[in-house]
């Protein structure tokens, strides 16, 4: 423990105090450890968004992707009008049919939907698996 002396006056009563530290060394390093954990997940909550630059001539669009996963299975519609089925496989999604597919399309950017009644883990599986065949840009969306 730390004491203030506030020293003795002639014949009054002695006011030195005792201030326990250990309470407060203990809060700073719960603190400190907190901050510490915390600061793991900022880069993980972080959105990557780039300006198009103005440079030179605009690039041709590239179609427009999406994926709905539904609950018999997959669809790859694409903005120039092709749609394809990937249907399940033993009451399992294709996930080597869906990867093949987007390694052919090479999309930059993907837009999964998913129908109503489908497991949320299903549509992060479909996620995963477009950003293993190197779609740079999985968005879920409308």
């Amino acid at each position: 423990m730390a004491s203030i002396d506030t020293g003795s006056a002639g014949g009054r009563k002695q006011v030195d105090q005792e201030v326990p530290l250990v309470p407060f060394v203990d809060l700073l390093f719960c603190v400190i450890m907190f901050l510490l954990a915390v600061a793991v997940w900022n880069p993980a909550a972080r959105i990557d968004a780039r300006q198009a630059s103005g440079e030179g001539a605009a690039p041709a669009p590239a179609p427009t992707v999406a994926l709905r996963v539904e609950a018999d299975g997959y669809v790859l519609a694409s903005s120039d009008g092709v749609e394809v089925d990937l249907p399940m496989v033993d009451a399992r999604y294709d996930d080597g049919a869906l990867g093949r597919r987007l390694r052919a399309l090479a999309p930059d950017q993907l837009r999964v939907l998913a129908d109503d009644g489908v497991r949320v883990g299903d549509v992060v599986h479909a996620m995963d698996v477009a950003l293993g065949a190197g779609v740079r840009g999985v968005a879920l969306g409308e």
